[in-house]
């Protein structure tokens, strides 16, 4: 027994598993058993992601031979095994924990599983979004603008520096309004399309031939109006981009002719 698993899903491996008793043990794998169960017509007990595989390619018991039957293992057996020294596969700081604490303790508020990709090191749950956002000065953090669509991410004096000419925040009410009625327009078309495969299905596959060129037909539309949608709010968009860059610039020339106004009444002020 060496108290590795072969169980992607299982993070952990036990720390002394040669001092477990031996009726502890995985009747497939021979290993400690990792989430246990027991085979009800023998009463053997094998790791579920053993026994699994086993009655997957066959569907007998690989030691009675009789049709299987899965249970759960007697509780004094989970009692024994939750008491038993586990150590993380994730952090690998050599941490010693009980198994029953492992999931709740330890991958919860210990586990420094959570690597920022800014600078490379690793936090708990509860370190990592402190982290990111008070911390960390090479954290990849998304643009303000990302629920109204703008994808831009990068470091956070680079994201500071985007959001001073990004068009999705100088426009984030008339996105949002475009958003939501893209969602609407979206669910819309869905319903349609499952109405469409609805009357396909009850009407065997689509034999008559009329009705199923006339839900190709719709099914057309639908595509052509959402194409048609998504240009025109892409105009729309852009077109208030414009607008307002031209409404900013106007603002910029009038405070500039009201100083040059106010320069020029001083100069020839008696």
């Amino acid at each position: 027994m060496n108290g590795n698993n072969k169980n992607d899903n299982i993070t952990y491996k036990y720390l002394e598993p040669d001092k477990l008793d031996n009726g502890l043990d995985c009747s497939i794998c021979l290993e400690v058993l990792v989430d246990p169960v027991v085979e009800n017509q023998c009463g053997q007990m094998f790791c579920r992601e053993c026994i699994t595989h086993a009655i997957n390619v066959k569907p007998i018991c690989p030691l009675c031979n009789q049709k299987a039957s899965i249970g759960v293992v007697a509780k004094y057996i989970s009692n024994i095994l939750n008491e038993t020294l586990v150590t993380c596969t994730i952090c690998n700081d050599g941490c010693s924990i009980k198994r029953g604490e492992y999931k709740s303790i330890h991958l919860e508020k210990q586990c420094k599983s959570q690597l920022c990709d800014g600078c490379g090191f690793k936090f708990t749950k509860d370190q990592f979004n402190h982290h990111i956002n008070f911390d960390c000065s090479m954290a990849i953090v998304n643009c303000s603008g990302h629920d109204v669509l703008c994808q831009f991410k990068a470091t956070k004096s680079e994201v500071s520096i985007h959001e001073i000419n990004c068009y999705h925040l100088a426009l984030r009410s008339v996105l949002a309004d475009l958003v939501k009625s893209n969602k609407e327009k979206d669910e819309k078309i869905k319903k349609l399309e499952n109405q469409l495969l609805f009357q396909q299905n009850n009407n065997g596959g689509g034999s008559d031939f009329l009705l199923q060129q006339q839900m190709k037909n719709q099914q057309f539309q639908l595509l052509q109006q959402q194409n048609h949608m998504e240009q025109q709010n892409q105009q729309e968009v852009q077109q208030q981009y414009f607008l307002q860059q031209q409404q900013l610039l106007q603002q910029q020339r009038q405070q500039q002719l009201q100083q040059l106004n106010s320069f020029q009444n001083g100069m020839y002020r008696p």
